[in-house]
């Protein structure tokens, strides 16, 4: 990690003890193994006690700086206007709501090299429904990506046009994987250790949610496949 500058991206519409956990670990594993990094936390008009944290870490922290949104814009705007804000060589997005944290990130830095989009994986991924409906439509873009639900991607800086600033959030990094594919850009995929289950969803609104998520990720690739024959 010691030859990489890299901006470490975080976007949050809620959850302040995350929030504070992956800052705390991205904080300690840049201070052992970065000589120049930053920290970027996207407030995506979050609820109160998640942008008083978010206040919090920017002012306490030399390293982190903090965007914010007054309305809602989603994980996909969050990081695509976040990402023309950053210094770094490479881009670390994590998508709180997903199942990986920044302990991995050495990893798929040790493999950024040469590569413009670099994925992580679990060698033994939960298997949760809602895992299973997601890695369904996330395959039918990127078929070979091999853990589609875990939300830990790096991107090389000069790649920011590779997202999208439309289509569902979840899919974010997955759409990039095969925007970067189909340029004939090097992409790599590296197993870290994460295991760290989703969320269970068991309410009818999770169930919605996950229902909603299919039904925009099949619109959307549809209008790929229309869009480009």
């Amino acid at each position: 990690m010691e030859a990489i500058k890299l901006s470490i991206i975080l976007p949050t519409n809620g959850g302040g003890k995350r929030l504070t956990m992956a800052v705390a670990e991205a904080l300690a594993l840049a201070g052992e193994a970065l000589s120049t990094y930053e920290l970027i936390i996207v407030d995506d008009a979050s609820d109160h006690e998640t942008a008083r944290i978010a206040d919090r870490l920017a002012a306490t922290h030399q390293h982190v700086a903090l965007l914010r949104f007054t309305r809602r814009l989603g994980y996909r705007r969050a990081l695509h206007d976040a990402w023309g804000a950053a210094s770094g060589q490479y881009i670390a997005a994590l998508d709180l709501s997903g199942p990986a944290s920044l302990r991995e990130l050495p990893q798929l830095c040790a493999a950024a090299p040469g590569h413009a989009v670099v994925l992580g994986y679990r060698e033994r991924p939960t298997h949760s429904l809602r895992e299973l409906i997601f890695n369904t439509t996330a395959r039918r873009i990127a078929p070979e990506v091999r853990d589609p639900a875990l939300g830990l991607a790096l991107f090389h800086a000069d790649q920011r046009d590779l997202i999208a600033t439309a289509g569902p959030d979840r899919l974010t990094h997955i759409a990039a994987y095969a925007a970067a594919q189909q340029r004939g850009l090097p992409v790599t995929q590296v197993s870290i250790k994460a295991q760290t289950p989703l969320a269970p969803s068991s309410s009818p609104s999770s169930a919605l949610g996950v229902g909603m998520l299919v039904a925009a990720g099949s619109l959307w690739l549809l209008r790929r496949i229309m869009r480009h024959p």
